[in-house]
């Protein structure tokens, strides 16, 4: 997440780990984080500082909790949705929209394949490998 002074802040492995246990069965702490992301991108005027930002992400957590969070039956129905809409593109790259490309691993071998599948998955929830996969 982009903080005011334009650095990058990542929540640590141990923090979102927490977060996830925390929240577990209540709020996709993933999607929020992505969600969080997307606003300090669109909010420049509104981004937190560095000593700021891990209360900003508890706020939002919260936030996400008190309204009901996503419904892991909702949750899979609106994935099945995305996937679907996805696959019946044409594998042309020219014909995907950005985000499947930036995730794309197709020319990727091994353990390097295997460990940004992962990360895609964590990240966007989809990585694309000459088909979009989904974690569903």
């Amino acid at each position: 997440m982009l903080l005011n002074n334009g650095e990058n802040w990542e929540p640590s492995d141990e923090l979102v780990i927490k977060w996830k246990e925390h929240y577990k069965g209540k709020v996709n702490v993933d999607r929020e984080l992505v969600k969080m992301d997307l606003w300090c991108d669109a909010n420049p005027k509104k981004r937190k500082t560095k000593g700021g930002i891990q209360s900003f992400c508890q706020r939002w957590l919260n936030t996400a909790e008190e309204r009901g969070g996503e419904s892991t039956k909702i949750q899979k129905s609106q994935e099945a949705e995305f996937a679907a809409k996805y696959r019946r593109r044409s594998a042309s790259i020219r014909s995907r929209p950005i985000d499947e490309s930036l995730a794309d691993v197709s020319f990727l071998s091994g353990e390097e394949k295997i460990m940004m599948q992962q990360v895609y998955l964590n990240r966007y929830g989809f990585y694309w490998d000459g088909e979009l996969k989904n974690a569903i």
